[in-house]
């Protein structure tokens, strides 16, 4: 998922992905991805750290390349 694409533009890049309750997100200001389970964190306050998002790291930065601040 993003809040940027081909057509719209966006204020700011906003970049992740979800699989079951788990979501990861990266932000443009942001140095590391974030992990949450909106299932019992619905208002993501407690980041649960990569290791808890299991394969979505990895499947994020195929995807995307890295975080939406890092210059490629």
């Amino acid at each position: 998922m993003s809040n940027c694409s081909g057509i719209w533009g966006c204020a700011f890049r906003n970049w992740g992905m979800m699989q079951g309750s788990l979501k990861l997100e990266g932000r443009e200001w942001d140095n590391q991805w974030h992990c949450y389970d909106v299932l019992s964190d619905p208002e993501e306050k407690h980041d649960l750290g990569l290791a808890a998002c299991g394969e979505l790291p990895l499947l994020a930065e195929k995807q995307y390349g890295g975080l939406p601040g890092v210059i490629r």
